[in-house]
C-alpha cells in the first residue's frame, strides 16, 4: 500500500510539473514617448555626430569610438575614460605615446592660446572643485572637440557650452602634430 500511494504521489508531482510548463503569453503595451523622448537635445553636444575632420585617420578614430560608455579606468570599446580615449587616438592617429592619466598628459604637450586652435590639439578642463585637470578631450575644428562624458560616453561637445567655457583650462599642441 505504502508503494501505491508513493507510486501516485510522485505521478501526479510529475504531472502537474508538465502542466506548469506551459509558456504563458504575456501582452506587451508600449507606453507612448514622453516629450523628452522623443525631443532632440539643444545642445551642440552629440554622441551620434559623426565627425569630418581634415586628418581622414583622426576621423576614423574618432568615429570608431563615438558613443562608447564612460568608464573610469577604463581602456576599451566596453567602457574609456577621457585620457584613454586621447591616449588611444593619438597612438593610432599620430603614433604618439602619451601619459594615461589627464594630468600627466600635460607633459606631453607645449600650450598654446585658445585662439590658435588647431585640429589634434589636447584641451584640458578642471571640471572639480580640486585645483587640477582632471578631464581631457581633442580640439576638432569650429570650437567642437571629443571627449568622454561621463553620462554620454563618448561624444563631440562644442567649447562655447557654459559648462566647457567655465571648466577650460588650456590647451596643449605636441610637437609632432602639425
Amino acid at each position: 500500500m505504502k508503494k501505491i500511494f508513493s507510486f501516485l504521489f510522485i505521478f501526479t508531482l510529475v504531472l502537474c510539473s508538465f502542466h506548469s510548463c506551459n509558456t504563458k503569453k504575456i501582452a506587451v503595451v508600449k507606453r507612448p514617448l514622453t516629450q523628452r523622448e522623443t525631443t532632440k537635445p539643444t545642445s551642440f553636444s552629440s554622441n551620434t555626430k559623426a565627425v569630418k575632420a581634415r586628418n581622414e585617420a583622426l576621423t576614423k578614430s574618432i568615429n570608431y569610438w563615438l558613443g562608447t560608455p564612460h568608464k573610469n579606468g577604463g581602456c576599451d570599446k566596453s567602457g574609456i575614460d577621457c585620457s584613454c580615449l586621447v591616449m588611444s587616438i593619438y597612438k593610432e592617429v599620430y603614433g604618439i605615446e602619451l601619459y594615461r592619466s589627464s594630468i600627466d598628459i600635460q607633459k606631453n604637450v607645449f600650450f598654446v592660446n585658445k585662439s590658435e586652435l588647431k585640429e589634434g590639439d589636447i584641451l584640458f578642463f578642471k571640471t572639480t572643485s580640486a585645483n587640477r585637470v582632471t578631464h581631457v578631450g581633442i580640439y576638432l575644428k569650429n570650437n567642437e572637440f571629443v571627449h568622454t562624458s561621463s553620462s554620454k560616453g563618448v561624444m563631440i561637445s562644442n567649447l562655447n557650452e557654459a559648462y566647457y567655457q567655465r571648466t577650460f583650462f588650456k590647451a596643449g599642441r605636441h610637437q609632432r602634430v602639425k
